[in-house]
């Protein structure tokens, strides 16, 4: 069972979201449903724009999707500079195992979806596949990808005690203390 975050009063802060730009937001929640193991979380939207939350439901970040419906002049301009478009690079999704790798992979392969098969790219990457999504997009299925060692370690000092959210908290009281030189800025 997937453990709720827990809100928080006064907003969130830090990384959220990112959003992406899709065409069709069903299509591309059903995506990240199948593919990825994304929640609907919230929608809104009627008229020209539509909006799809997702999220993973473990962590307070998620996916924001974004449709928008366009006349047949800006649509059609939008077909013709699809391919000159920047676009992102990937979203990656660790699974449990390679066999979970494997199996999303072949079931994007026999979907004609599959970007790149699964690899192993050695550590700290490991184990990984590449699938594309409604839009474009790239979304990469990973297992023992060890990304929380890299974040262990960002929120080390020297001294070997926390330092990540506490040193937000420590920034807010040193600018509230007056400054020793006179200026209270």
């Amino acid at each position: 069972m997937i453990e709720p975050v827990q809100a928080v009063p006064s907003g969130d802060l830090g990384l959220t979201h990112i959003a992406l730009t899709v065409r069709d937001v069903e299509a591309s929640v059903r995506f990240y449903r199948r593919y990825a193991g994304l929640h609907g979380i919230h929608e809104r939207g009627s008229g020209t724009v539509r909006v799809g939350w997702i999220s993973d439901l473990r962590r307070p970040f998620g996916l924001v999707l974004v449709e928008r419906r366009i006349g047949p002049f800006r649509s059609w301009l939008a077909r013709r500079l699809e391919g000159v478009r920047p676009a992102m690079h990937h979203i990656g999704v660790a699974v449990p195992t390679r066999g979970d790798v494997d199996r999303l992979c072949e079931t994007a392969r026999r979907e004609g979806i599959l970007r790149r098969p699964p690899r192993d790219a050695g550590h700290p990457v490991n184990y990984y596949g590449m699938i594309g999504d409604p839009d474009g997009n790239r979304l990469e299925v990973s297992c023992d990808q060890v990304m929380s060692v890299a974040f262990a370690e960002a929120f080390k000092d020297e001294a070997g005690r926390a330092s990540g959210p506490e040193l937000l908290e420590e920034e807010r009281e040193a600018r509230s203390r007056p400054r020793g030189d006179g200026d209270d800025r």
